[in-house]
């Protein structure tokens, strides 16, 4: 049996090791082979671009078809753009492309490593961007075979002026040939792209949300890979997926630390599980607090009353928290949704999205029993 720790939580896994998202994988399919436009929105760490991954691994072997994910997250320049394009092509992998790129080389340029196939590249970094964004067309029609390009962190865009226009202008009579996703992490920037009328890529995407995965998925997840190495999750695997609560991130970080805390010669329990989980937030305490400071007063109320698990708006919240006005706690708390710190989950309550972020606050700032 390994002995190595078997998790991994600080990058994307592998598309073998995906969990808890086969429904999603299938619809993602389904509405790309169909030539739906999907706009994929997860908050941060919730497995979006390892579920993207997925499916583009899926969509090449199965389609044999030009399948890529451009990463567009922190993007400054146009000049950024074009190279985040290109170098997701270049990482493609697919057998056929450069035969099906020669097909298109008299309008499109493209390197692969040190070899270019197609006339001269533009100077101009628009023009560049422009000559790439009908690269998925040109392929799709050369191999009869639909491309499928998923864009990630297409918030970022919003950085470089004028670029939701100038790839509407190409996607927009690209859907008989090319599928593409829109995924991103901040709603309210999402919905600035998408659901504003004077925003060029208006109403241009179906919404699909990302959820937390089934805890018991999880834990059975866990349980899986400790029976891998030479330790034994026990009981201990069910509570650390019970205090990830759906987080895929931050459930796997747990397991990790659940696995640094369990000696090989006894099945972790109850306390191997607290440990695990004081381990963590001795460990990711800076992150914690960082995330608290960066939060305004109200806030940082409404955060601590959503880790108790408490309305806002109740009196609850209010004899906890000090928060003196509905008004002021509804202002916080649609401020923390579109800020990707809190959801609403499907039985209408209110959460904060990071369980670990969670925990923390409810052990700073504890309630007082009635008397």
């Amino acid at each position: 049996m390994a002995s190595e720790n078997p998790f991994r939580f600080s990058a994307p896994i592998q598309p073998s090791e995906l969990v808890g998202r086969t429904e999603e994988l299938d619809r993602l399919l389904h509405l790309a082979s169909s030539g739906t436009y999907t706009l994929l929105d997860a908050p941060r760490r919730f497995g979006k671009t390892s579920l993207l991954n997925a499916l583009i691994e899926q969509w090449a072997r199965r389609k044999r078809a030009l399948a890529v994910r451009v990463d567009f997250s922190e993007v400054l320049t146009v000049e950024d753009v074009a190279a985040r394009i290109e170098r997701a092509y270049a990482a493609a992998g697919h057998r056929q492309l450069a035969r099906l790129l020669r097909a298109a080389s008299d309008r499109v340029t493209l390197k692969l490593g040190p070899v270019e196939i197609g006339p001269p590249r533009p100077a101009d970094g628009t023009g560049r961007v422009h000559d790439l964004l009908e690269l998925p067309l040109e392929v799709a029609r050369g191999s009869r075979h639909r491309a499928l390009v998923a864009f990630d962190e297409f918030q970022d865009v919003l950085a470089v002026p004028g670029l939701d226009g100038v790839i509407r202008s190409h996607v927009q009579h690209h859907q008989e040939h090319v599928s593409y996703i829109f995924s991103g992490s901040e709603p309210s920037l999402l919905r600035e792209l998408f659901a504003q009328r004077a925003r060029p890529l208006y109403s241009q995407a179906l919404p699909v949300r990302l959820g937390r995965i089934e805890p018991t998925t999880l834990a059975e997840h866990i349980q899986h890979k400790f029976a891998g190495t030479a330790k034994n999750a026990g009981t201990a695997a069910s509570l650390c997926a019970g205090a990830g609560a759906g987080h895929p991130q931050r459930t796997i970080l747990l397991a990790w630390h659940l696995w640094e805390q369990t000696p090989p010669d006894t099945p972790a329990d109850a306390d191997t599980a607290r440990l695990a989980i004081d381990d963590a937030l001795e460990h990711w305490q800076p992150e914690l607090e960082a995330t608290w400071r960066g939060l305004p007063t109200n806030e940082r109320r409404v955060a601590v009353a959503l880790a108790h698990g408490l309305a806002p708006l109740g009196k609850d919240a209010h004899k906890l928290t000090g928060l003196a006005r509905s008004s002021s706690a509804q202002h916080a708390l649609r401020s923390l949704i579109e800020h990707g710190r809190a959801e609403q989950l499907p039985g209408g309550h209110y959460a904060l999205i990071d369980p670990l972020f969670t925990i923390w606050l409810a052990q700073r700032h504890q309630r007082q029993p009635d008397r």
